[in-house]
């Protein structure tokens, strides 16, 4: 048990060591440890004061609805992951965890003690660490057991001599432990988790401590709305007086005043006042004080001393649920906030439970289920799956090299071979006719692998192809805004004089005449966009066309011949077709703009409508389509790039290999365009090989000489997803 004096001077230390740390001062009492100076005066200080001992940073959990919103959410996010004992193993020089679901602390963690569950019990911690900056959990000897402690009811306890802590002493009911309500426990038995701070290496430090004026502000802000709702916050009347009344006589007045007419039940009495006395009414808004602009900002601060994205609050202002800025919202909530804390949770129960966990074993949250942090793992197996289908690794190397596994007994045979591998039997003879070539070049002939070939080349397609698509969305976005800025005030400037002229017979030709000047004026403001224009296009879809030459000589030859091809790529040749291609694409887009347009100006003019209702008009139609174009503009340009590339590599492939040909491959679902359709006919092409020139003939009579040829039709390569793949030309 601890002496009643030396244990007052201890807890009198504590509390001026703390004051002394986190406020700066030497002396200040627990008293003045308060939300203010008591008379108000704070309020309206240079530097207002907020200084709150450890109960009264507790209280904020019950008193402030964004504290307990923040801190609620850290905590239920991190107790719904559940805390495991893990195996360790050392797999080529990497340390590999796996669950010990029958180690004697995993009982522990599961039921801490009679009253609470491990979700209970890690919540708690957790409140107290994110609030107070210290979280204790007292590990009970005799019984085995873990009970969270309240941060604001424990002090350390010092030893005088060398100032390290020996026991943290717990202010219990009063009459507890020796009589005095305090209960000491061991320093060994207590787990302390805390935030670090820079000048203090036994006590945490709570983040609403640098917040504290935020908070300040968050509670009168509240007090303030209350009163304006209850009895108005500020004066509503000025009331004049003569000089001669005194100051008796005018409180008397102001508190009969303040009874008679004051809150919402008196706000529609008549008043009346003394004769003498003039009544001038006072109005402040809230509008006028913009007290929500600053509590907003103020509820910014809160958020961010945990940073906590706004989505997770579904207070953001753009990306909505699925969308990517989300995703990574709150990818980066995990790892900044709450595996950190997670981390500090762990560090010391490993420590605690050392000896007992054995070298070979630690404590960690278990993270498998957070579906924000599972990026990484979708990545890894779409990557042992190219390396896998590729050929590059086997099964075992990808589980080796990708996730650390160990091997699977029939993982050593390359993609391709399995299957024949475990045959018992030889495959059925092939007909001479069927039979390919020794040196048969072309690997999507092999017997069961063309399905397997498509699959893979379009998968890469997908991976290689997705981000190019939303840069160049981007692209077509910035040209429509650009077009759009630039169009309004030429178009105002021609067609306002024609709005003050009376109709004659001669208005369609001045019309004509107007529209043909804001062409005129916008090509030429235009003009000066369009090279970047191209340049950002060709930057953009060149590594695409690179892709496509790539993966489909890698998917269709193997050894020397598919080297010989890869090193056929000319690049230089290819961007300056990019370039071309984005220079038309440039004017193609312009064109539709301008022709759509003027299209709503004419018919703007014929309905009578006002200049401003056909500039409204045009503003909506790029508001509302600005996004579909640019998707359909990026779907269509960028699988052009890769087509592109893959006619290249067929070039290539001739001039080394010989006697191959193209075959056409659809998507294979029900949008493909339909034998007959208006948009084309593609339906009928599939798995069709092109003539000799390398070419197909549509169902609509359409030369193409490749899916999304930009030498096509429009109709046949809009938001066309076709591809196509190589094989042995027999003939």
């Amino acid at each position: 048990m601890i002496d009643d004096d030396r244990q007052q001077k201890d807890s009198d230390h504590f509390v001026r060591e703390v004051v002394k740390r986190i406020y700066g001062k030497k002396n200040l009492d627990s008293s003045q440890m308060a939300w203010g100076d008591g008379d108000g005066s704070g309020l309206w200080a240079d530097r207002p004061s907020l200084n709150m001992d450890r109960y009264q940073l507790k209280a904020l959990l019950y008193q402030s609805d964004w504290v307990f919103i923040v801190n609620n959410l850290v905590a239920t996010k991190i107790s719904n992951q559940q805390l495991r004992v893990m195996h360790k193993k050392v797999i080529d020089g990497e340390t590999i965890s796996t669950p010990a679901h029958d180690h004697e602390l995993q009982q522990l963690l599961d039921h801490p003690n009679p009253r609470e569950s491990q979700n209970t019990l890690t919540y708690n911690w957790v409140i107290d660490l994110t609030l107070g900056g210290n979280g204790l959990v007292y590990h009970a000897p005799k019984t085995d057991t873990l009970h969270n402690i309240p941060f604001e009811r424990i002090q350390p306890h010092f030893e005088a001599a060398d100032g390290v802590v020996r026991q943290y002493v717990f202010e219990g009911e009063p009459n507890s432990g020796d009589g005095s309500g305090l209960i000491p426990f061991n320093v060994t038995d207590v787990m302390h988790a805390m935030k670090p701070d820079p000048s203090n290496n036994w006590w945490g430090l709570s983040p609403f401590i640098p917040g504290r004026q935020s908070i300040l502000f968050n509670k009168y802000s509240s007090e303030f709305l209350n009163s304006f709702y209850l009895k108005g916050a500020t004066p509503q009347l000025a009331l004049e007086m003569d000089a001669d009344v005194n100051e008796k006589s005018a409180l008397r007045m102001l508190r009969s005043f303040e009874k008679a007419y004051g809150g919402r039940e008196n706000q529609r009495r008549p008043l009346v006042t003394p004769k003498g006395v003039k009544a001038v009414p006072i109005t402040t808004t809230l509008a006028d004080q913009q007290l929500i602009t600053y509590i907003n900002s103020n509820r910014e601060t809160l958020i961010n001393l945990l940073a906590i994205p706004k989505h997770e609050l579904s207070i953001q202002a753009g990306g909505g649920l699925g969308s990517q800025e989300m995703r990574l919202s709150l990818r980066n909530f995990w790892l900044t906030t709450l595996k950190p804390t997670m981390g500090f949770i762990e560090g010391v129960l490993n420590k605690h439970f050392r000896e007992r966990l054995g070298p070979e074993f630690e404590i960690r949250f278990d993270l498998s289920s957070v579906e924000a942090l599972q990026d990484d793992e979708i990545k890894k197996a779409e990557l042992a799956d190219r390396l896998v289908k590729s050929g590059v690794l086997t099964p075992n190397e990808a589980r080796k090299r990708v996730f650390k596994m160990d091997p699977h007994p029939d993982g050593d045979l390359l993609f391709g071979t399995q299957a024949r591998g475990r045959q018992e039997e030889p495959p059925p003879a092939i007909e001479e006719s069927e039979r390919p070539s020794d040196n048969e070049p072309v690997r999507a002939l092999m017997d069961g692998e063309t399905k397997e070939a498509i699959l893979i080349m379009k998968k890469q397609r997908e991976d290689q192809e997705e981000k190019p698509k939303e840069q160049m969305g981007t692209l077509a976005k910035g040209l429509f805004s650009k077009y759009l800025e630039l169009l309004i005030p030429i178009m105002q400037a021609e067609l306002l004089p024609l709005a003050d002229e009376d109709q004659t017979k001669d208005a369609d030709d001045e019309l004509n005449k107007a529209l043909a000047a804001i062409n005129k004026a916008l090509a030429k403001e235009m003009e000066s966009f369009k090279d970047d224009y191209a340049e950002k296009y060709a930057g953009i879809n060149e590594p695409v066309a690179d892709a496509g030459h790539q993966n489909i000589v890698a998917a269709s030859f193997e050894g020397q011949q598919a080297a010989d091809i890869q090193a056929m790529n000319t690049q230089e040749d290819r961007r300056a077709l990019l370039k071309a291609r984005g220079l038309d694409t440039f004017s193609s887009l312009n064109k539709t703009q301008t022709d759509t347009v003027q299209r709503k100006i004419k018919d703007g003019f014929k309905a009578n409508n006002s200049i401003t209702a056909i500039t409204r008009s045009i503003v909506d139609f790029f508001d509302r389509g600005a996004e579909h174009m640019a998707e359909r503009i990026a779907r269509t340009e960028v699988g052009m790039a890769t087509m592109l590339g893959r006619e290249a590599a067929y070039k290539d492939a001739q001039a080394i290999v010989g006697d191959i040909k193209k075959r056409w491959i659809t998507a294979g679902d029900s949008r493909v365009r339909p034998q007959g359709g208006s948009q084309g006919d593609h339906d009928s092409l599939n798995n069709k090989d092109a003539g000799k020139d390398g070419t197909w003939t549509t169902g609509a009579g359409n030369v193409i000489r490749f899916p999304l040829d930009p030498a096509a039709v429009p109709q046949e390569r809009i938001n066309c997803r076709c591809d196509m793949i190589f094989i042995e030309d027999l003939d």
